[in-house]
């Protein structure tokens, strides 16, 4: 037999790798320190049902304050202190229209997450009805 087919074989020994440390994104269920933090300071700025609100009024369209207050039923300083919050946090950001600044979403994946979970808060809400009914019909079903 030649040498020449044993150039072709795989080398049975795995080579060391020449990194040393996985990638931070490589495990989605591993935050690092400094991720955590980003993520959980991220998390209290968007946790306040203001924020919320005005993140949804925002959603595909720029306002100002006034405008803002007058779609959410708000005083306008409540409304321009929680848009200082959001813009300092960058989730919002500012733009001049002819002298009066209005805001629009900066941070589609912050806009993204509060949609999921209120999507799957709507989904259990209906699924706890849909089972208070159906106890509720077996109730009535059942014999007295």
């Amino acid at each position: 037999m030649s040498n020449s087919s044993r150039k072709h074989q795989r080398n049975p020994r795995p080579r060391a790798s020449r990194h040393t440390r996985p990638h931070p994104a490589a495990s989605q269920s591993h935050l690092s320190e400094l991720g955590a933090e980003v993520v959980a300071t991220r998390l209290r700025t968007l946790g306040h049902p203001t924020r919320l609100r005005l993140m949804g009024a925002l959603n595909g369209r720029s306002a100002s304050a006034d405008d803002l207050a007058d779609d959410l039923g708000e005083k306008v300083g409540v409304i321009r202190s929680h848009l200082a919050v959001l813009y300092r946090a960058g989730v919002l950001r500012r733009v001049d229209d002819g002298g009066r600044p209005v805001y629009e979403l900066a941070d589609w994946p912050s806009a993204w997450l509060v949609d999921q979970l209120a999507y799957r808060l709507r989904l259990r809400k209906a699924e706890e009805a849909d089972d208070q009914a159906d106890n509720d019909n077996d109730d009535d079903e059942a014999p007295r």
